[in-house]
């Protein structure tokens, strides 16, 4: 059940990190993110808010604060969903290629860490859906020149 799960609260994490950038984007930023990592729509949210300045609301901290715990998580997230889980004596390991790379990397792994991941992608995805910066959105869309310097910075 903990791959599932895993599967389950990360896309929903995802989808709500695409809806609060283009929330906090406004116009036609949704066209910019379908398609779009993760990671890159973290970064995104990042340097929105950053670019904000006194726009910015008084819970902009908690926001940067859930945005580096879905920065540590989706690249384990990725590592259990894309990877080859093996069993031996030694324990499970999980493998995967790297980019760019003929060879085969082996980790270990186990039940308990993919029970934690799904249980930290649940706890995100519920601070995420009860949060002001989903739903009415706290922030007021960026002027012209401030998405310009998102584009520079980001």
């Amino acid at each position: 059940m903990a791959i599932g799960g895993i599967v389950w609260h990360g896309a929903m994490v995802e989808n709500l990190l695409r809806v609060i950038f283009v929330e906090l984007a406004g116009g036609r930023a949704g066209l910019v993110a379908g398609g779009q990592s993760a990671s890159w729509t973290i970064e995104a949210i990042r340097a929105i808010v950053r670019a904000s300045g006194e726009q910015a609301p008084p819970d902009e901290s908690a926001l940067l604060d859930v945005l580096a715990r879905c920065s540590e998580a989706f690249p384990m997230r990725n590592r259990y969903v894309h990877g080859l889980w093996l069993t031996s004596d030694g324990g499970d390991l999980n493998v995967r290629s790297r980019r760019w790379s003929e060879h085969l990397h082996a980790e270990d792994a186990s039940l308990e860490d993919a029970n934690a991941l799904q249980d930290e992608l649940a706890d995100l995805s519920r601070l995420l859906q009860n949060s002001s910066w989903h739903g009415q959105s706290a922030y007021r869309p960026l002027t012209r020149s401030q998405r310009r310097t998102v584009k520079r910075t980001g």
